[in-house]
């Protein structure tokens, strides 16, 4: 869609954009489209930008990191909208490769709401605040960071069980 305001995370600020979160999180995403945020994926075969054209849009999020995706939510509260556009570059050792990189063709977009990741915001929420606990209790000499996994195995255990 060509009517969107899109903007460059990367050349259309004077820095790079990199958002850190009351949590502690930091998040840079690629593009904003409005108050709106945008990631950029580029598959690492043209197999799997193939496949990826069968796939849900939660079966492509998973391709990646769906964690990533909601961090981009946190790292911008106001943003209602994520988008994550999985584009299948040009490659210049493939003389078939013919297509206009710019082609419509070779993008896939899809479009998340806030509300659609709310469950995963709050998880990434908690394993942040997790974080920065453990790293305060190491910088006390009370913990290993080393041993950061099997705090929060015991941790989840307990909530389990």
């Amino acid at each position: 869609n060509t009517m969107l305001d899109v903007k460059s995370c990367t050349d259309d600020f004077s820095e790079i954009v990199f958002n850190i979160c009351s949590c502690g999180l930091g998040d840079s995403p690629d593009f904003y489209v409005g108050e709106d945020v945008g990631e950029i994926k580029c598959p690492t075969s043209e197999a799997k930008f193939e496949a990826m054209l069968e796939m849900d849009k939660w079966e492509i999020a998973d391709e990646y990191s769906v964690l990533q995706l909601a961090g981009h939510f946190i790292g911008k509260p106001d943003a209602k909208k994520l988008y994550l556009l999985v584009y299948d570059g040009q490659n210049d050792d493939d003389e078939m490769d013919i297509l206009d990189p710019l082609a419509p063709e070779r993008g896939i977009l899809v479009e998340f709401t806030r509300e659609e990741f709310e469950d995963k915001i709050l998880k990434i929420e908690e394993k942040v605040g997790f974080v920065v606990n453990f790293m305060k209790k190491c910088l006390k000499g009370e913990a290993k960071v080393n041993e950061i996994n099997k705090y929060w195995n015991e941790k989840e255990s307990r909530r389990q069980g």
